[in-house]
Parts: C-alpha cells; sequence; structure tokens
C-alpha cells in the first residue's frame, strides 16, 4: 500500500466540517426528544418498582394492604426531568411530584446516571449522587 495521505482544502473542508457538526447535532436532538418520552417513562416505571419493591417485601402488612400501597406507589409521577453530561454518560436530575404513596421524608428530587445509543435508545439506569450531576459537563 502507499501511503497517500487525505486532505481537505476548500469547500471539501467545509463540507466534511458541515456533516461532522450535522451528525453531532442529529444525535443530540434526537437523544433529548427521546429523554422526554421514552426516558421520562422508563424514569417513571423505575421510580415506581424502587417504591413498590419494599411494600411488597414487608411480611407485617396483609397482602390487601401490600396490594393498595403498591397500587398507589405506581401513581407516582415526575415532575420535572433534567439531563447533564455526555450522552454515553448522562446524568439526570428527577423531580417527584409530591404523593402520598411516597414514604415520609423521601427525597422528591433523585439522580439517575444513564447512556444513550441511537439504536437501541437510553439504557443502563442506575441511581446516582447529587455530587454526579453537580460535576457532569453541561
Amino acid at each position: 500500500m502507499s501511503g497517500q495521505t487525505m486532505t481537505f482544502t476548500g469547500w471539501k473542508a467545509v463540507l466534511v466540517l458541515v456533516v461532522i457538526v450535522g451528525v453531532g447535532l442529529f444525535r443530540l436532538t434526537t437523544a433529548r426528544a427521546k429523554l422526554d418520552t421514552q426516558g421520562k417513562a422508563a424514569l417513571e416505571l423505575w421510580v415506581q418498582s424502587e417504591l413498590i419493591r419494599p411494600i411488597l417485601a414487608d411480611t407485617t402488612a396483609s397482602l390487601a394492604e401490600r396490594g393498595s400501597a403498591a397500587l398507589q406507589a405506581s401513581s407516582v409521577k415526575i415532575k420535572s426531568l433534567a439531563v447533564r453530561g455526555r450522552l454515553n454518560n448522562a446524568v439526570m436530575r428527577v423531580e417527584l411530584a409530591p404523593n402520598p404513596a411516597l414514604p415520609p421524608g423521601a427525597d422528591l428530587v433523585r439522580y439517575y446516571r444513564a447512556r444513550y445509543s441511537t439504536i437501541l435508545g437510553w439504557q443502563g439506569l442506575n441511581r446516582t449522587s447529587k455530587l454526579a450531576w453537580y460535576v457532569a459537563a453541561f
């Protein structure tokens, strides 16, 4: 193989730069739009499961009480959602709407970390700390 190098000058350089910026902006806008729909729905299910898990594990309550409490916990909704950081390591700030299903003293603001793939969408959801939110790049 010969050691040929490819150089972009003039209009070719501008075209390559526009394509690179366009692909980056497309990926960013689709990720943010999917966070508002798919991501919010997934986060609501995740928060609800965090609340339901200890309710179902409580053996001191009757089955009817646990079922009623689990139904109440499944009505918890997200009030606001914000994201910071790179898409392959985003940190989300979730503010929950007040709900009687939340345990006394429960945090209404929670922080989660997730990755975004153009093909697979939002995945790898894990709870993280408040510090991760402030350290994440804007």
